[in-house]
């Protein structure tokens, strides 16, 4: 077993909360999110890990005083510590606060966002994952800001086969 599956082990997940997105360049988001904002679909969760799968496209993602990191289709990118965050095709852009552009689906089914200036398409998965305090796992306290996996090699693109493919299953027709 490899540390982040230890780590997810320890830590508990009680269930998440996911939404699709279509981004049109130019565009640039914080991301900020607390249990609270789950409502009842997180109840207990004391935490939450965020992560961004890039299903089409590209994107740039960085916490504050962080570099920025690229993430192409096929990359999923996590920040473990629910650091605030910019995702974007520009990040020098003023951002967006993630609240003002999720939506909830007329009919049901996932929250959406469709946000941009009308150029290149990216579409990616957003999930965050609820779970027990962070503080007095040595082995949690000792993951990075972010964690980036490419889900086309090693034990994340098994991973991907055997759930189905988040794309396949989340991304349909925006």
């Amino acid at each position: 077993m490899d540390a982040l599956s230890d780590v997810l082990r320890v830590i508990r997940l009680k269930g998440g909360v996911f939404l699709h997105a279509q981004f049109t360049v130019p565009w640039c988001i914080r991301a900020e999110i607390s249990p609270e904002d789950c409502g009842t679909l997180l109840e207990g969760a004391e935490h939450l890990v965020l992560y961004h799968y890039v299903a089409e496209g590209r994107l740039s993602a960085q916490i504050p005083n962080g570099k920025p990191v690229e993430i192409t289709a096929g990359e999923i990118i996590m920040f473990p510590h629910n650091h605030s965050h910019l995702i974007g095709s520009h990040l020098d852009l003023p951002p967006v606060p993630s609240r003002q552009v999720v939506r909830a689906p007329p009919g049901g089914g996932l929250w959406m966002i469709h946000h941009g200036g009308g150029g290149d398409v990216t579409r990616i998965v957003c999930g965050f994952l609820g779970c027990d305090r962070l503080e007095g796992n040595p082995l949690a306290a000792a993951l990075p800001p972010m964690l980036r996996f490419d889900t086309r090699r090693g034990s994340a693109a098994a991973w991907m086969k055997s759930s189905g493919s988040i794309a396949s299953k989340c991304l349909g027709p925006l």
